[in-house]
């Protein structure tokens, strides 16, 4: 009970803007790496506050998803970054003495989620004797620890950057705040404390709201 939803596995996100895939476009790319970015479905009770409801509905339902998932982690799914598009509604509840509606809505977000070995691009936003923090301009919790960085690569206090051992015209290469970098990915953390299953749950009678 409480603020709990329901997520389906994430599905390759080119098969949403194509309508869906056929057998034989499936078994093509059934060896075809993910991508990054993936759409999944989720049933959830979204909230509307009572001074949103003279406005288009789609597009109010649509910002109350955006406001409960964007820049969250969906458990085992990855951290969502919007609402792709909203598949079904249910009816809308009211509770005695809470100004707002409760819907039932099926929804499609668009997640991120990078595979372990891909590469990945972003800038280098933050450089420590413990690593370098890379931003990828939606999402900055991207971390390269010292066990990680290349073999041989050292940090220079004097410079606030590491050096690597690779050699240019100009001499070492050094990595420095806003360079581009690209990094692999060695592991994918989901903070479970910063989920929505552990919200505490809307207010109302008896169960509440998006109960599973």
């Amino acid at each position: 009970s409480g603020d709990v939803h329901r997520a389906r596995g994430p599905a390759p996100i080119e098969d949403a803007f194509h309508g869906g895939a056929s057998s034989a476009d499936s078994g093509r790319r059934a060896g075809r790496r993910r991508s990054m970015f993936e759409l999944v479905q989720v049933e959830d009770m979204v909230r509307i506050e009572a001074h949103d409801f003279a406005k288009p509905f789609v597009e109010t339902l649509t910002a109350a998803v955006n406001a409960k998932f964007a820049n969250k982690i969906v458990m085992d799914c990855g951290l969502a970054i919007c609402a792709f598009d909203i598949l079904s509604v249910g009816d809308a509840l009211l509770f005695p003495g809470i100004a707002a509606q409760h819907v039932q809505a099926t929804f499609r977000l668009l997640v991120f989620r990078p595979a372990l070995g891909e590469l990945i691009e972003g800038t280098a936003s933050h450089i420590s004797p413990e690593g370098v923090r890379v931003s990828l301009g939606f999402f900055d919790d991207v971390f390269v620890p010292t066990s990680l960085m290349p073999r041989g690569a050292r940090f220079e206090e004097a410079d606030n950057a590491w050096t690597m051992l690779v050699p240019t015209a100009e001499g070492d290469l050094f990595l420095e705040e806003n360079d581009k970098v690209r990094v692999r990915v060695a592991a994918v953390v989901f903070n479970k404390y910063n989920t929505l299953a552990d919200r505490p749950p809307a207010p109302g009678p008896g169960p509440g709201p998006g109960r599973a």
